[in-house]
């Protein structure tokens, strides 16, 4: 009998236990729930247009795979509210909503304003990033850009791997009709369009714009062929004499040409090697362009946690500030909070200072 009785209650207290554990356990969970809902901002909708191959077993996720057509939607994200959390990601993607071309067309038209900040804005990216990065990455400048207006995604599929640069190359090059498809459909709606592009997305909207600026059998001329308001290219890279041979077209396509650049930037060092070719994004190189486009020297900036000195357009606050002032304001360099005018191998170009 004693024995019976002891064992009910070793088995009580194992019972008790386990309740306790289980309640703990569930109060964490609702916690660490609450403290992510509350870490992230409000939900902000970012229009996307893509020519990847749609991962039907994932929500919101399109792959390095190419599609055969451009798939069009939008997809609300949600930031962190303070870039000091370096633990967690710096956005969630909540939902995803696919959308016709009419649809898309019509909803980006109805955000429209008519002021500097309430038109279209491209971002196109660069190697090694994924669908989702390309989404939460145009998310954040349109936090950091104080931008109002339709802000669209073009993500072209990336293999989204170190190993993956050759791939990118190949994938870049095929994107590009695909991206002159986008932006003359984005034009068409505001001359206000601007675009951002960035490393190896550079390809991708030059040769869309060299594309579209050769007048087709029914034009005769470029005179009617929608242009769009400011081009930027942020860390390029394009070969530098495929671009001077582009440049001509590309200034019939674009009220005014923003190039950033930097010594220091690693991955087009090592770009420049693999290559055997100069890249536009090294301010040596780019600066044989500063007499017909504006181009801004950032090497004196305080680089990323890495070094590498690449990704500087949206995590330096000095970039993000002159980057506003070009898409906000139209101002000249020379009339931009500091640029210095410096002489680089003969040739004078634009710098950026750093913060006192």
């Amino acid at each position: 009998m004693r024995d019976l009785q002891a064992r009910t209650a070793v088995v009580g207290c194992l019972s008790a236990s386990f309740l306790l554990f289980f309640a703990a356990l569930s109060l964490w969970a609702l916690t660490a729930v609450l403290l992510v809902h509350h870490s992230y901002g409000k939900e902000e909708t970012i229009f996307f247009s893509t020519n990847r191959l749609r991962d039907a077993s994932a929500k919101c996720q399109y792959s390095s795979r190419r599609a055969p057509r451009l798939q069009f939607g939008t997809a609300g994200v949600r930031l962190l509210r303070t870039k000091a959390q370096l633990l967690q990601r710096p956005f969630l993607i909540a939902h995803c909503s696919i959308l016709s071309e009419t649809s898309f067309t019509s909803l980006v038209h109805l955000q429209i304003t008519p002021t500097s900040d309430g038109q279209p804005f491209v971002f196109v990216h660069g190697y090694r990033t994924s669908f989702v990065e390309a989404v939460g990455t145009m998310a954040q400048l349109r936090r950091d850009l104080k931008l109002r207006g339709p802000t669209i995604a073009f993500s072209w599929p990336s293999a989204d791997t170190f190993s993956g640069y050759v791939a990118d190359i190949y994938a870049a090059d095929w994107s590009a009709a695909y991206a002159e498809h986008v932006l003359a459909q984005l034009t068409r709606l505001s001359s206000g369009t601007n675009v951002l592009a960035h490393s190896m997305g550079g390809q991708v909207v030059t040769k869309a714009l060299e594309s579209g600026a050769r007048p087709q059998p029914h034009q005769g001329d470029l005179s009617g062929v929608p242009r769009l308001n400011e081009l930027v290219f942020v860390a390029p890279d394009v070969d530098l004499d495929r671009f001077s041979q582009q440049l001509l077209a590309l200034q019939t396509m674009a009220h005014r040409i923003t190039v950033y650049v930097a010594k220091t930037d690693r991955a087009l060092w090592l770009s420049t090697h693999l290559g055997k070719s100069s890249r536009l994004g090294r301010a040596d190189d780019a600066a044989r362009f500063a007499a017909m486009i504006d181009v801004v020297d950032v090497s004196a900036v305080e680089p990323d946690l890495l070094g590498i000195h690449h990704s500087y357009y949206k995590e330096n606050s000095r970039v993000l500030e002159d980057e506003w002032a070009v898409l906000q304001t139209d101002l000249p360099p020379g009339r931009r909070f500091g640029l210095e005018r410096v002489n680089t191998n003969g040739l004078e170009l634009w710098q950026l200072t750093p913060k006192p």
